[in-house]
């Protein structure tokens, strides 16, 4: 079966302190890079600029956070134990 999910992404760049910053503005928790995702579909990612090409731990981020506008909050899901 394939599934289609279709949303409106924008993604907000910044240092890695600003990232941070903002995050804990918009969910009050410490972290690296958030995702909020609104009822009419739309996401937007807060998540560092890559540094470089190689830049893996970003670019790790930058999925993470675009994963939860797809699945949600999937940290607390028990099928992901």
């Amino acid at each position: 079966m394939n599934l289609l999910l279709a949303i409106s992404l924008t993604w907000v760049v910044g240092t890695e302190a600003d990232i941070r910053r903002t995050c804990y503005e918009i969910t009050g928790k410490y972290a690296v890079a958030c995702a909020v995702l609104r009822e009419d579909g739309s996401c937007t990612v807060y998540a560092p600029k890559f540094r470089n090409d190689r830049d893996d731990k970003n670019f790790a981020r930058l999925g993470e956070e675009v994963a939860h506008c797809f699945y949600g909050d999937f940290h607390l899901r028990k099928e992901y134990e």
